[in-house]
């Protein structure tokens, strides 16, 4: 997910062609130069002409997207959404967090109107939004059991431990086989991810 070109790099003593990616978290870059840059330690970004110009510590570079281009990828690096933003937790929402989900996802519920916590899986989960976390071992019968309690009109993120041996693909192919729609993916952090899904599987 996130923005991706393929552009030129230049710094005070290189030029080269880098294939460039930039996600809420950092910009990285890989090809004939290879960097990431975390968005925290961003100082400045700036266009001029075709060049997005960006300083970060002792960092200086730019890379040729292009006026429009440049001018987006600025927004997005001085304006990372927030992982409320990327998982829709807005204030006129209902949420519903389910399981020990990580601390960041419990800090972004508290931005919605009405946020519920239930250690366990409900019957029915009809809150707009509901995060439920995949506890290793338990990740088919989580996924099965939330298809099934998910209400028509409500959306789910199943929420994954990074590295584990079920891993994103995984839980995809799981919701799919259990009736769900995946529709987008958030990093929650280093260490989890969370992939959303709604009713009506492939």
């Amino acid at each position: 997910m996130g923005r991706e070109a393929k552009v030129e790099y230049a710094d005070a003593k290189e030029r080269a062609l880098v294939k460039v990616h930039l996600d809420s978290a950092a910009l990285e870059l890989t090809g004939g130069k290879k960097l990431r840059l975390p968005l925290a330690n961003v100082k400045s970004a700036t266009v001029d002409g075709d060049l997005l110009k960006i300083a970060a510590g002792g960092t200086k570079f730019s890379l040729a997207l292009g006026a429009k281009e440049a001018e987006a990828w600025r927004k997005k690096i001085l304006n990372p959404p927030s992982l409320a933003d990327k998982l829709g937790f807005k204030p006129d929402k209902s949420i519903a967090v389910i399981g020990e989900v990580p601390p960041e996802i419990a800090a972004a519920a508290k931005t919605a109107k009405v946020a519920a916590a239930a250690a366990k899986l409900p019957k029915t989960i009809a809150a707009d939004i509901a995060a439920l976390m995949l506890a290793p071992g338990k990740e088919e019968q989580l996924i099965v059991a939330s298809a099934k309690a998910l209400a028509p009109a409500s959306a789910l993120w199943l929420v994954y431990e990074k590295g584990r041996a079920v891993n994103g693909d995984h839980v995809i192919a799981l919701a799919r086989k259990a009736g769900l729609k995946d529709t987008k993916v958030a990093r929650v952090s280093d260490t989890h991810a969370a992939l959303r899904f709604i009713k009506g599987g492939n």
